[in-house]
């Protein structure tokens, strides 16, 4: 009787943190598949389309840019010497032009290595090793990965979007 009692109270708890984690959750949630957005100069008035892609102004003058959202995180390690000292997880998204949003689908893995061969180097050179939330490392991841995607996509790539970026020592 002990165990039911314990394995039902078990079973509502994850329940009750399932139901509070949807009703937690922020409406505007963006779909996980790749996004349109617009970048223009100046003020440009969009309209939200029902699968959560923006619709740009005919007349606006900017070129329209897709989110690349890599399905997995990138986990860079972060050394001294040969001991790994922390992890670093980011999560990613890159802005591509939209000629290049479609061949990205087909070479993703090959952009995600040399992102993450970019990541690595920066990790060799010291950039993770001060705090997580200097805005500095920020600047250095950005300037990292958009050089790796340029190297693919040559003047198309618009903004490196840092979706979450966790640092955890080991």
């Amino acid at each position: 009787m002990k165990l039911i009692i314990v394995s039902l109270l078990n079973i509502f708890a994850v329940g009750g943190g399932i139901y509070g984690g949807n009703l937690l959750r922020p409406a505007s949630v963006a779909p996980a598949t790749g996004e349109k957005v617009a970048h223009a100069e100046g003020d440009q008035k969009s309209e939200k389309k029902k699968d959560g892609a923006t619709d740009t102004d005919e007349s606006a003058e900017g070129t329209d840019y897709y989110s690349v959202r890599f399905s997995r995180p990138f986990v860079v390690p972060v050394t001294d010497g040969w001991r790994t000292q922390a992890l670093v997880v980011l999560k990613l998204n890159i802005e591509v032009e939209r000629q290049a949003a479609d061949q990205t689908t087909g070479i993703q893995d090959k952009l995600r290595d040399r992102i993450m061969s970019s990541l690595i180097g920066l990790s060799h050179e010291g950039g993770f090793a001060g705090a997580a939330t200097d805005p500095a490392l920020y600047d250095a991841v950005r300037l990292s990965v958009r050089d790796a995607a340029e190297q693919m996509f040559p003047d198309e790539v618009g903004d490196v979007l840092i979706l979450e970026l966790l640092k955890r020592s080991v």
